[in-house]
């Protein structure tokens, strides 16, 4: 605000009780005018967002994440900030549902999905906003985020070979192909397909070679595929490597880390026996992939989804964020779990998470096709 100094010509023109008395009556009038003002843009935030004031002070996420380091983050966020964190936890799918079921009036401002297929799916929809501020283009590189812009990831980590030590000859393995191989028929166990990691590591391979040599990779590795192992989860696969009933596993990067990092004997004991590689392609670069969050379209409270988002994806926060599930930060500035110490780090393809995304359901497709159930 600019203010201008008055000068008379004439003092007795403008005695000082009259000076007083014509700035009272300013005061009194800019006091009004900006009660009218704020009076309204307050009736139109309402009206816009369906929010009384009572409780505008709030951002609400709808999320797949159950951790309790995401609450304390929140409580956190509403320490720094004064807006209080609302949080719906469902399932990916059933998020997506709530959110098409709430589209013409929307109850939350933003979905924290475990794969970015799910937040492009919501995209797709039309139910996210693009964003952009400074704070995230310093947190996330562009790698990291929907082309348009709608949502970000918040981790990253890369589907690998868990080997059993001492039973498995690394020189042979590195790239995705060597896995192809016969020497290893009935050494080789897959996960759940329906996995996103996995899912997501097939939607990669057709990106960067073509669903006509994805097919020919998917159709090897199961005749190397073990037989006779159950394994509910990727934690069992394992168990079962450790207990000599397979050589290799193809996994996420994170689940030996878990294990490890589980003080857990049940777990610690089997992940000690078990080793990891990223498989690559031959430029030595690895399929990745992420979790993320988008900002709904006509999101009740915009601007504290968006500071929240900043909050969650910066150098500060992200170390406590991903320690979660022992994945790889995005934030440039943040350092890793020291645990990846022990597997180290990976080369990403150049493709990006939106052409990876437009593979899935073809990756669906292939992988019943070939028999990855």
């Amino acid at each position: 605000m600019n203010f201008h100094r008055v000068s008379f010509k004439n003092p007795q023109l403008c005695p000082l009780n009259q000076f007083r008395q014509n700035m009272i009556r300013r005061i009194l009038f800019l006091l009004a005018f900006a009660t009218v003002f704020a009076s309204c843009k307050s009736d139109k935030t309402s009206a816009d967002t369906g929010q009384t004031s009572a409780n505008t002070n709030i951002v609400r996420v709808y999320t797949h994440r159950y951790y309790t380091i995401d609450q304390q983050l929140f409580n956190q966020f509403t320490t720094a900030t004064g807006i209080k964190v609302e949080v719906v936890k469902d399932s990916d799918e059933a998020l997506l549902e709530k959110m098409q079921s709430e589209a013409a009036q929307p109850q939350a401002d933003i979905f924290i999905a475990s794969d970015a297929w799910y937040l492009e799916q919501a995209r797709k929809a039309g139910l996210l906003q693009p964003f952009s501020t400074e704070k995230m283009d310093r947190n996330v590189p562009t790698r990291y985020r929907d082309n348009a812009g709608h949502w970000t990831a918040l981790d990253r980590g890369a589907v690998g070979l868990a080997y059993a030590e001492g039973r498995v000859d690394l020189r042979k393995l590195y790239v995705y192909n060597d896995i192809t191989s016969p020497a290893y028929r009935g050494k080789l166990l897959l996960g759940n397909p329906g996995l996103a990691a996995n899912r997501g590591l097939v939607a990669g391979l057709i990106a960067l070679n073509g669903e006509a040599a994805t097919e020919k990779w998917l159709q090897a590795i199961i005749a190397n595929r073990a037989t006779g192992v159950e394994a509910a989860n990727n934690f069992d696969l394992i168990k079962a490597l450790a207990a000599g009933k397979a050589d290799m596993a193809v996994v996420p990067s994170n689940v030996l880390l878990q294990m490890k990092a589980s003080g857990n004997p049940e777990y610690t004991t089997p992940a000690a026996q078990v080793g990891f590689i990223y498989l690559t392609q031959p430029d030595k670069t690895s399929v990745f992939y992420t979790s993320g969050a988008g900002l709904l379209k006509n999101a009740p409270h915009r601007d504290f989804a968006v500071m929240l988002l900043e909050f969650l994806t910066a150098a500060e926060q992200q170390p406590a964020l991903v320690g979660a599930t022992i994945d790889l930060p995005i934030n440039p500035m943040s350092l890793p779990h020291d645990l990846f110490d022990e597997i180290g780090g990976f080369y990403e393809i150049k493709k990006s998470l939106n052409e990876v995304c437009d593979q899935y359901e073809a990756a669906d497709a292939l992988m019943q096709k070939t028999g990855w159930k």
